[in-house]
């Protein structure tokens, strides 16, 4: 689950990122009962959806969840594979942020930008 918490300090859970329009102090996404990734002080954020579709079988679904926080030309990128059931992170130029390409998206959401970080957090 996403969660986004705007400049007012208030936490809403986010279904559709497209219709979401406050200016983002944090964003975080529930990996399971107890964690919880974190990303906040970013300048700019997005959340982006791999979905799997089966040509033979029946398989649909997200298999992955990407996260991104921009802070100037560098972009943090979280990957959460649904499928693997694994976390990275890493640091990109923006040129090449995902899929070795620039992400020129309408749907990058504003935020502020102060002390950009990425954590994992016990809840």
């Amino acid at each position: 689950m996403l969660y986004l918490t705007n400049i007012e300090g208030k936490t809403k859970k986010v279904t559709d990122w497209k219709s979401y329009n406050d200016t983002i102090m944090s964003m975080s996404f529930q990996i399971n009962d107890h964690q919880k990734i974190v990303m906040k002080g970013f300048s700019e954020y997005i959340r982006l959806k791999e979905e799997v579709r089966g040509i033979l079988n029946k398989i649909h679904g997200t298999s992955k969840i990407i996260l991104l926080g921009r802070a100037g030309m560098n972009v943090a990128i979280v990957t959460l594979d649904l499928r693997k059931g694994t976390v990275t992170q890493e640091t990109k130029d923006y040129s090449t942020a995902y899929k070795n390409k620039p992400l020129n998206s309408v749907y990058w959401k504003k935020g502020v930008l102060c002390n950009p970080k990425v954590f994992i957090q016990e809840v």
